[in-house]
């Protein structure tokens, strides 16, 4: 009874109409998600990042970012594919450059949570285009990052897709 109220306060939380405390939701998911239940994180604590992911605010789903990091290590590789998947595919599109810096700089940490079948097949052309985003820190992340990464991607998907854009 207790979880299932806290559960519920959290997610009210995060619909809060002030924008700092769906901020201080956001980067409570994370450290929340590596404490609590599974099922919990799966239930609850998904589909609030799943909101807050597409919050108007980009330091909110900047966050968000953060957040998924500390996710993905709490689920298997099967459950990320299903339940984070779209969160991560649409932050590498994001209108705000500040997103896509995070994903730059956190993609290393996450891809292993998802395997090398998926982040070959889902990430790589994705993470690709931010080697030649339009602002330069996203470029220099994401070069960085792709030191970091190389273990999670096929050496196939190196020489056509990543060396291409560099």
């Amino acid at each position: 009874m207790f979880a299932f109220e806290i559960s519920r306060k959290f997610t009210e939380l995060c619909k809060e109409e002030i924008p700092l405390i769906r901020k201080m939701c956001a980067s409570a998911i994370g450290p929340l998600a590596e404490k609590m239940e599974k099922e919990f994180v799966i239930s609850d604590l998904i589909p609030s990042l799943k909101e807050l992911a597409e919050d108007e605010q980009d330091t909110i789903r900047v966050i968000c970012i953060e957040s998924i990091g500390e996710i993905v290590k709490v689920l298997s590789k099967e459950e990320n594919q299903r339940l984070m998947l779209d969160i991560m595919l649409s932050a590498f599109e994001d209108k705000s450059w500040k997103v896509r810096l995070s994903i730059a700089k956190h993609f290393s940490g996450m891809s292993e949570g998802f395997g090398k079948e998926t982040v070959d097949t889902r990430f790589v052309a994705k993470y690709a285009v931010l080697l030649k985003d339009a602002e330069a820190d996203v470029r220099a992340a994401a070069v960085v990052s792709l030191k970091k990464c190389m273990q999670t991607i096929s050496p196939e998907k190196i020489m056509t897709v990543i060396i291409p854009q560099l």
